[in-house]
């Protein structure tokens, strides 16, 4: 008999034993794979299919709250002359909050967002915030700066929504010729509302004929005639004699497009195309261009305004009476009624 023979009948019993442990925890194994399997898929059919369904008589208002529109077009730029901005459109993000997350916790959210937004009411927020919708504003157009305030709350229930803002580099200066938008972006004033499809639909800019430097030298010189007479308002305009283009146009007072006043605010009423003017002082414009254009006056004719003129049975006179010989200019600055028609019979 083979010494070792019973050895080997050891060894092969002892690998036949570590095979069958092996084959048993692989069955254990696989059994815990199955059943995980089985609880992963019931938990999606769960909640993708039953729980998805919505109940019979649920209030599915809050799906209407933003329909589906097309995304509007990139609203044009609005240009001087020069291709110096006047108005463009920036990317910002606008703030939404959806109640149905937000729950329990909006008495604290409307808090923490007084914080950030001091200019809007605690109860108008919490209000929103406790509706049964799934999409109110909050705040629309928002600075870069308290978009991360928000983000840094971290709650799940506020939202942003990327929109556009309409931008006025030049500030006041030309309010009242290129207006101001809603925050819909559309506009409600001056060149906003008057191509307000246009601008909407055009990839390219609108072009004025103002001139920014022409704009910013005639609002600086009605202001200091407003501020000098203790006027209440002032107009002017800068004119291309030889194509009427409208070079410069103020109106003061002006507003701030960025912060548009109220509706029945004196700002946004434009003196210059809305004001009531006498006609007289302001054809004295075209009387004195047509004498030096095609009379032959300069800037040096004299002309005698020390006495009333009569004529037939109506009598012509200044309202306040200089006396004495004016100059071209002079006539024109003092608005002399005599002078004028010297300058014409002449």
């Amino acid at each position: 008999m083979n010494p070792f023979s019973r050895a080997n009948i050891q060894i092969s019993g002892q690998k036949r034993s570590a095979l069958d442990m092996a084959r048993g925890r692989l069955v254990l194994l696989s059994l815990f794979f199955i059943i995980a399997y089985i609880i992963v898929a019931a938990r999606i059919v769960d909640l993708t299919i039953i729980q998805g369904e919505l109940k019979k008589g649920e209030d599915i208002s809050y799906l209407e709250a933003e329909p589906a529109q097309p995304k509007p077009a990139h609203r044009a730029d609005i240009l001087d002359r020069n291709g110096v901005i006047l108005a463009r459109s920036l990317k910002t993000a606008s703030l939404y909050a959806d109640p149905m997350i937000i729950g329990t916790e909006a008495p604290a959210v409307a808090k923490d967002l007084v914080k950030i937004f001091p200019e809007l009411s605690y109860g108008d927020i919490l209000q929103k915030l406790q509706s049964n919708k799934r999409f109110v504003w909050i705040k629309r157009n928002m600075t870069p700066d308290d978009q991360y305030k928000i983000l840094y709350l971290g709650h799940p229930g506020l939202l942003f929504k990327e929109e556009e803002r309409r931008i006025y580099p030049q500030g006041a200066l030309a309010s009242h010729i290129v207006g101001y938008n809603s925050v819909d972006d559309h506009g409600l004033g001056g060149l906003e509302a008057g191509f307000d499809k246009l601008l909407l639909s055009s990839d390219e800019p609108l072009v004025t004929t103002i001139d920014v430097r022409i704009q910013h030298a005639l609002r600086r010189e009605i202001a200091k005639a407003v501020t000098k007479f203790d006027g209440v308002a002032g107009a002017g305009v800068v004119m291309d004699v030889n194509t009427g283009q409208i070079l410069a146009a103020v109106s003061l007072p002006d507003f701030d497009p960025h912060a548009v006043p109220g509706k029945n605010d004196k700002r946004l009423f434009n003196n210059l195309t809305l004001g009531i003017f006498e006609p007289g002082s302001t054809f004295k414009i075209f009387t004195t261009a047509a004498v030096i254009e095609n009379a032959g006056a300069g800037m040096d004719s004299s002309y005698d305004a020390r006495e009333a003129i009569k004529i037939s049975r109506f009598k012509i006179s200044d309202y306040h009476p200089e006396k004495r010989y004016l100059t071209l200019p002079e006539v024109f600055m003092h608005s002399s009624n005599i002078g004028s028609v010297r300058m014409e019979q002449q």
